[in-house]
């Protein structure tokens, strides 16, 4: 019986890297696993809870959706410009300078990168 997806949510780099250990460990992966694996070793910026948490955080005191919230913890803007670039993913939502602001005091919080 084929399995069923009951729910879709978006993902940090870190926490799909975690997800693929996980089949790693149960000896069901394939070579786009590992191809994948190498990618998420070399640019997930930190463990996966930490990244659960930052996305929450985002999503909760600053008002991120899900989506920008993934895009932001995957990144860990340095700058104002970046964290703009990202929060423009959503045209038809417009973020004022305190919403850039705090995303960069929580960015710097869990990414450990000076905001300015």
């Amino acid at each position: 019986m084929p399995k069923r997806i009951e729910s879709v949510r978006n993902v940090t780099w870190a926490e799909a890297k975690e997800l693929i250990e996980k089949r790693m460990a149960e000896g069901a992966t394939t070579i786009h696993h590992d191809r994948v694996y190498q990618y998420l070793e070399t640019f997930a910026l930190m463990p996966a809870e930490e990244a659960r948490k930052l996305v929450s955080e985002l999503m909760e005191k600053v008002g991120l959706d899900e989506e920008v919230a993934v895009v932001v913890a995957n990144i860990c803007p340095v700058t104002p410009g970046e964290v703009r670039s990202i929060l423009e993913m959503r045209r038809e939502v417009k973020y004022d300078e305190e919403t850039v602001k705090k995303t960069l005091e929580v960015v710097e919080k869990y990414c450990g990168v000076p905001s300015e």
